[in-house]
């Protein structure tokens, strides 16, 4: 069997890696000779990254290039099993979806189920293409947007990659720390409680930071994103069986329905393009799976699972509500009701549970541009080849630490210095300052709706649909990728674009007419 070319794939799969390596592999497993691979050729560099791979993987150690990395003091690069990605994958998809969908369904009425699936369907194509963009023609892997843009751009392509891909970074969670304090405030009124609406967003901001702060390893927050999970599934049970129970009992009288409203059609298709945008996560997901060739796989379940709830959430409550649905959608219920309480408290779990995955990201991103991480790595490689040390020799991070000081030409060490030799404190100052911009900028921007629909239109179309497809299109098209594969990218990139220019428009017209109304 032929190895199959990396551009022709959707994704890379176990017999190819097992192909690439096994040249280089005995019968007991162990690596005697590197294959040759001729960096000349871009789809050789590619099957090189996924050798690099499989070696890291193998010897569980650590490449130096990678911009993922695990931080704990005592063991090597730690991994992810499938089921935790699947759950970091939903809780990270079908975050604040599930309260907006029905919304977005009653602004295009029911023709926004096909629009919906149409998403589902791109997010799908769009999330493989992008993993496939980390390995093509490189001879390691790349890290995410910012290094797939520079190897596409340049310079250019570096800058809108990371500028993007942090903008939904930071944005998501503080989509998330509004909810829940809104919802916070509400869950304490309904109990004869009143409590402001600021101040409950920095109680939730610190339930949720002060733990963060101390997060050493993705799969620390994966544990997490399994339990919003879970809040997830609940949520999507409390609110199918009210909107049954209502829509029975005809509880919202005059409800009105739609087949389609076609000016509402581009700002109803940027809030489904938002509620499938987890294609910022997935370089760090993926990189941090055990069996990284079940990428694909794994996508393509959790793209379904989260489809099947979007669509199961979106016609029970458009069906019961009609035009009288609200986002969140838990405000659709009767005011006050043990429902609605409930419903709020299951969805402030969940966005809580879903914040750390984003902002480890982030901070990961940060870190590594200030040359936080490279000073941990040399930790990893040292355990590694602590066995090659003798006993109480100092070790090559203690080395370079002393020589940093040495040849510094100050006596006192700068507030600067002190945090780049000691990432942990640096560390914790970063994340500190991240979550209370996240709780400030949460008190100032209060409107859930408008804020959702102005990120999902900016950030998730030019992440989820157009950048991947753009880079893809760049790395093959010099060397004469597959027609209808080009074609499909184009499509995409018009589709995102076109949304994202009349969803801006409506997005900004209703955030300003709220402001004004305030």
């Amino acid at each position: 069997m032929e190895i199959e070319e990396i551009h022709q794939r959707k994704s890379y799969d176990t017999a190819t890696i097992d192909q690439v390596v096994n040249s280089a592999i005995n019968p007991d497993n162990t690596i005697t000779n590197d294959p040759y691979f001729d960096e000349t050729n871009p789809k050789e560099k590619g099957k090189q990254a996924l050798y690099r791979r499989f070696q890291v993987e193998d010897n569980k150690g650590y490449d130096s290039d990678r911009d993922i990395y695990e931080d704990d003091d005592d063991m090597p690069f730690a991994k992810v099993s499938n089921k935790f990605t699947l759950a970091s994958i939903i809780c990270v998809v079908a975050g604040s979806g599930i309260l907006g969908i029905p919304h977005a369904l009653s602004r295009s009425g029911w023709v926004g189920l096909l629009f919906l699936v149409l998403s589902s369907i791109m997010a799908q194509f769009c999330g493989c293409l992008l993993i496939r963009c980390l390995y093509h023609g490189q001879s390691r892997r790349l890290s995410g947007f910012s290094e797939i843009g520079r190897a596409t751009f340049g310079k250019v392509g570096q800058i809108v990659g990371a500028v993007f891909s942090q903008f939904l970074l930071i944005s998501t969670p503080t989509l998330y720390v509004i909810l829940a304090g809104d919802n916070a405030s509400r869950l304490f009124s309904a109990v004869g409680v009143y409590v402001d609406r600021k101040a409950c967003t920095w109680i939730v901001s610190a339930i949720v930071g002060i733990p963060f702060v101390f997060v050493r390893t993705i799969r620390d927050v994966s544990v997490t994103s399994f339990f919003a999970s879970m809040a997830t599934v609940c949520l999507v049970l409390v609110m199918t069986m009210v909107a049954v129970s209502d829509f029975q009992n005809k509880t919202i009288q005059h409800t009105h329905h739609d087949w389609i409203i076609a000016e509402n059609i581009p700002i109803a298709f940027s809030t489904f393009s938002f509620a499938y945008s987890g294609n910022v996560i997935f370089p760090h997901l993926e990189s941090s799976m055990d069996e990284p060739s079940s990428w694909s796989k794994v996508l393509l379940v959790a793209t379904f699972s989260v489809t099947m709830i979007y669509v199961l959430m979106g016609t029970l409550c458009y069906l019961s509500y009609g035009d009288h649905v609200e986002t969140p959608v838990f405000n659709s219920i009767p005011e006050g009701s043990l429902a609605q309480i409930v419903a709020m408290a299951v969805a402030t779990i969940h966005v809580l549970l879903a914040v750390p995955m984003y902002l480890y990201v982030f901070t990961v991103n940060i870190e590594s541009w200030l040359g936080i991480q490279r000073r941990r790595r040399r930790k990893l490689y040292n355990y590694n080849n602590k066995d090659k040390h003798e006993e109480g020799s100092p070790s090559a991070e203690e080395d370079s630490v002393t020589v940093t000081i040495n040849n510094s030409s100050y006596k006192k060490e700068s507030l600067w210095k002190f945090l780049l030799k000691h990432p942990g404190s640096a560390r914790i100052v970063l994340r500190t300052a991240t979550f209370c911009c996240c709780a400030l900028i949460a008190m100032l921007i209060p409107y859930f709706s408008d804020v959702m629909s102005l990120i999902g239109t900016i950030a998730a179309e030019s992440l989820t649909f157009v950048l991947p497809c753009v880079f893809w299109i760049k790395i093959s098209w010099q060397e004469g990728g597959q027609t209808w594969e080009l074609i499909i990218c184009a499509l995409i990139i018009i589709a995102g674009i076109f949304c994202a220019v009349f969803g801006t428009y409506d997005a900004v017209k209703e955030f300003l007419h709220h402001i004004q109304q305030s």
